[in-house]
């Protein structure tokens, strides 16, 4: 069976690896109207932005096709660099699931090594800022001379 994976942000990824937009993905809002990611760049296969005060984005639901364990390949920066603040979170299932389901069912995990072993025919990535925009540097007070 080939492997097929898919390229966010990538719009000639390498073979058999599809590209894949950046429309398809939501704000994860868990009860407000999501949104779409903001994207700098090209629409599809730009960069996406993270902002701290809205921190998450999800994934389509994907259905793998495939019941049971497997291997995923996980590769952050592969096709360029991003921002090291972003953690990469993964979940999966049986069943299928809404893309703004809650975040306990299924459950959330951080993806920190590749491949990452999960069942599930379902599955779902999510990115999260974890770097908060720098605060900014107060303009000192002038001292005040009494001549």
């Amino acid at each position: 069976m080939a492997r097929v994976g898919y390229a966010y942000g990538e719009e000639s990824p390498s073979s058999p690896i599809l590209p894949a937009s950046w429309q398809d993905w939501e704000e994860y809002t868990l009860g407000a109207t999501p949104s779409p990611p903001t994207v700098i760049g090209d629409p599809d296969y730009g960069l996406v932005e993270l902002v701290y005060d809205n921190p998450s984005i999800v994934s389509p639901v994907i259905d793998t096709g495939v019941d049971g364990t497997r291997d995923y390949y996980i590769a952050r920066d592969k096709y360029g660099s991003g921002s090291p603040g972003v953690r990469i979170w993964f979940r999966s299932d049986p069943d299928t699931f809404a893309q703004q389901a809650s975040a306990s069912d299924p459950v959330w995990s951080e993806v920190t090594a590749s491949p990452k072993s999960a069942s599930g025919r379902y599955v779902q990535l999510r990115l999260q800022c974890i770097t908060p925009e720098p605060t900014p540097t107060p303009t000192p007070t002038p001292t005040p001379t009494i001549p």
